[in-house]
């Protein structure tokens, strides 16, 4: 996927710009994606004392991701949901 050289350097944070709506959806959903897949993981593998912080990790960013998707295809965020993770996300 690609991205601005902004969002590549970290160049946005550094000087207080906002990011364009697709780096921005690209970045947000990968990162509902991985948080998702790893709180899945732990649910399933972690102790009992992780194991409610990760469903609520996996039942809030489920929810961002729902809502983020909601955006997209509503219109009022011009830009595309990614279907797989980030390489570095990966």
């Amino acid at each position: 996927m690609a991205q601005s050289t902004a969002e590549k350097t970290g160049v946005n944070s550094v000087i207080g710009v906002a990011p364009k709506t697709e780096d921005f959806v690209l970045e947000a959903a990968s990162s509902d994606m991985f948080e998702i897949e790893s709180s899945k993981l732990a649910v399933e593998r972690a102790n009992e004392k992780t194991k409610p912080f990760a469903q609520q990790m996996l039942t809030d960013h489920q929810k961002t991701a729902d809502e983020l998707k909601a955006l997209v295809t509503s219109g009022k965020a011009k830009a595309t949901i990614p279907t797989a993770m980030s390489s570095a996300h990966q």
